[in-house]
């Protein structure tokens, strides 16, 4: 993550915002926007009475452009603010993907336990977590959807018999090694390795 400074620049409002978040997730913290409006957010830590502070701005005539104006970067000694992520923020936890992966089928209300158990999320609603593991478990099986329709195009296209359609006379011979040039074409083309074909 880039240091927080003075006149950095984000593509929008929206990517301003979350870097801020970000940056006092990282700090072990969490933020509020206090005022939006106008081309102008000012962020302030969610613990009441603390320096640590953001205000955002729109650059103008720059469409969409924003950057830092001002900022107060360290909290109060008394600062009672604790990490609380963002939706945003925990479908992007390492803890929580290996979770899943581990698990599939793993308890939100486990999850709850796995993380309060790290330092890293002091408390998470079980609707917004559930939310979260309901997003990355729907990236996970797009994912999969994925790789099996490009997985049935390389081959389809490296033996058009694989799925019945007619492959042409068949002929008997020794198995042999697909011409470099075309190897390499088809697996550019369709993002497979390098395979051997067999003439039947």
């Amino acid at each position: 993550m880039e240091p927080l400074r003075k006149d950095l620049e984000f593509p929008d409002g929206r990517a301003a915002l979350q870097y801020v978040q970000d940056y006092a997730l990282a700090q072990k913290k969490s933020v509020k926007v206090a005022r939006s409006g106008g081309g102008h957010k000012l962020v302030l830590c969610t613990s009441d009475g603390c320096s640590f502070r953001v205000q955002l701005y729109q650059r103008k005539p720059s469409p969409n452009v924003w950057y830092v104006s001002t900022f107060t970067s360290t909290h109060l000694d008394s600062c009672t603010s604790v990490p609380m992520p963002t939706q945003r923020q925990l479908e992007a936890l390492p803890t929580l993907q290996e979770a899943i992966d581990a698990d599939p089928t793993i308890a939100v209300r486990s999850l709850q336990t796995l993380l309060h158990a790290t330092d890293v999320v002091a408390h998470v609603s079980e609707k917004k977590l559930s939310r979260a593991v309901a997003k990355m478990q729907e990236v996970q099986i797009q994912a999969a959807r994925d790789m099996y329709v490009r997985s049935v195009e390389c081959l389809t296209k490296l033996d058009p018999g694989f799925l019945g359609l007619p492959a042409g006379p068949k002929k008997r011979g020794r198995k042999r090694k697909l011409p470099a040039a075309a190897t390499s074409e088809t697996a550019t083309s369709t993002n497979c390795p390098e395979i051997t074909a067999v003439d039947l």
